[in-house]
């Protein structure tokens, strides 16, 4: 049995950097109710989109979110600022003191990690607000959302990226592998694409599939910025840090990497995950979260600390397959055996386990939770399988249950859910067959990526990143 605490000491490679020395591009040290159903369309819209150019296609339309310069000024400074654009965006919203006082309160909350903001019980979804796209060939594996809401971008198992309008339902732009070109000479991934990744900023989107390489690109225009390498093996998942232009990737290796996608470096490396690592989540502290797969455990990584806690599952569990954070202190799981497990960073064991979470097979197998997505810093919780159904959880205050309180149609495998706080928007990555392998093939299912809204939610802190 692993210690449930552990220090960097044996089980991390760091690239520490001095204080006040930039970062070399290279990454050296130089720096009640049973759950609601929702209606179906008899059809469902159709957005196939020809393309024959070759490598790259734009249309023009898409601008950069933020291109603001970065600001260097001390915590102090740091959090002075931030606390007085609140208070000014708050009063622009022409807001009473008590609205004032009650969002201030939550901001606060979310800072140190433990708001738990109601909202799962208000949740509807509507078939009228679904868009699809069908421009992939083969299962969509990860989508990811824009932090203005207003762009999707989507890859898949056929190596392609594809970015799209949310709003217009247009095509922007798309990524292909052309093998006309000398492999040595592509910009494009080599293989299937696992994972897809949009900085806070809206500058660059990250790509990342069985070639082990980070591709960095142009998020307005597409193109190619740089390639980021050091692992050794598939990169199955990114994520970036809430406000920040730290990325956290992980791999088949059983490694995962800290990047700084602004310095286009290599900042630290984890070691601990005894098989690949499928998963990782994060919010606004240096830490994240990594699933490890058939290694059955989870670790926290605590960056500045150059610690990691480990949580192990029960080797009934068979494999951990994804995790996502509800906050700071509390994460939830997803396994091959089906159930959805919440954890609490202060104890070894979950908080709570629901058994069979989407059913099981006509053989009697459960089905793996393929993925999960929460809506940070509430009780909300959004996990998909094979079942077809999208499925909503309420998560008690206390971490010690879990409820279904809606579900909505979706054929196929859910590989990938994105969440954008400021619109409300879901994205999904829908698939034949499951995102790492080809065990099953749901032939009813469309390759696509369904974009929903959720109706009903209260207003949400869209900038509660700016708390931490």
């Amino acid at each position: 049995q692993m210690s449930f605490f552990l220090t960097g000491d044996s089980k991390r490679k760091t690239g520490k950097r001095k204080a006040g020395v930039p970062l070399r591009a290279n990454g050296r040290n130089s720096l009640e109710e049973g759950p609601k159903k929702s209606k179906r369309k008899s059809k469902l819209d159709e957005v196939e989109v020809s393309s024959d150019e070759e490598d790259i296609q734009y249309r023009d339309g898409g601008g950069v979110e933020s291109d603001n310069e970065s600001i260097h000024e001390d915590a102090n400074q740091t959090a002075f600022r931030k606390a007085h654009q609140l208070l000014n965006s708050l009063k622009a919203d022409d807001k009473d003191d008590d609205e004032v006082a009650a969002r201030l309160r939550d901001h606060a909350a979310a800072s140190v990690g433990r708001l738990h903001k109601k909202v799962a019980d208000a949740v509807e979804m509507d078939d009228e607000d679904e868009k699809r796209h069908t421009k992939h060939r083969f299962s969509v594996v990860s989508a990811a959302i824009s932090p203005c809401g207003r762009y999707c971008v989507s890859v898949g198992k056929e190596s392609t990226v594809v970015k799209y309008d949310i709003d217009s339902g247009e095509v922007m732009g798309v990524i292909k592998r052309d093998k006309s070109i000398p492999e040595t000479e592509r910009k494009t991934h080599g293989g299937a694409i696992h994972a897809v990744a949009i900085s806070p900023d809206g500058r660059y989107l990250v790509t990342g599939g069985v070639d082990a390489i980070l591709k960095v690109w142009n998020m307005q225009t597409l193109a190619h910025v740089k390639d980021l390498r050091g692992h050794r093996s598939a990169i199955t998942s990114l994520v970036f840090r809430l406000n920040s232009p730290h990325l956290f990737s992980v791999s088949k290796d059983r490694t995962a990497r800290l990047w700084d996608i602004d310095q286009m470096g290599f900042v630290d490396s984890m070691l601990g995950h005894q098989d690949g690592v499928v998963g990782v989540t994060a919010l606004s502290r240096e830490r994240a979260v990594t699933a490890g797969g058939y290694d059955r455990s989870v670790r926290m990584w605590k960056v500045q600390e150059e610690s990691q806690l480990v949580f192990n599952g029960t080797t009934g569990c068979i494999s951990i397959e994804c995790v996502t954070m509800l906050n700071e202190d509390h994460f939830v799981t997803g396994g091959a055996d089906g159930s959805l497990s919440i954890w609490s960073i202060m104890k070894k064991k979950p908080t709570c386990t629901k058994e069979k979470a989407h059913g099981e097979h006509s053989s009697g197998e459960s089905r793996w939770i393929v993925s999960l997505c929460s809506v940070p810093y509430t009780d909300l919780l959004l996990s998909g399988s094979s079942d077809g159904q999208l499925r909503v959880w309420r998560v008690a205050e206390d971490y010690k249950s879990v409820e279904e309180v809606y579900s909505y149609e979706v054929m196929g495998f859910i590989n990938s859910i994105a969440f954008c706080p400021k619109t409300c928007r879901v994205v999904l990555g829908v698939g034949q067959e499951h995102k790492m392998g080809r065990w099953w093939k749901d032939t009813e299912a469309r390759n696509s990526v369904v974009i929903l809204r959720l109706r009903g939610l209260p207003e949400l802190p869209t900038n509660m990143d700016e708390t931490a």
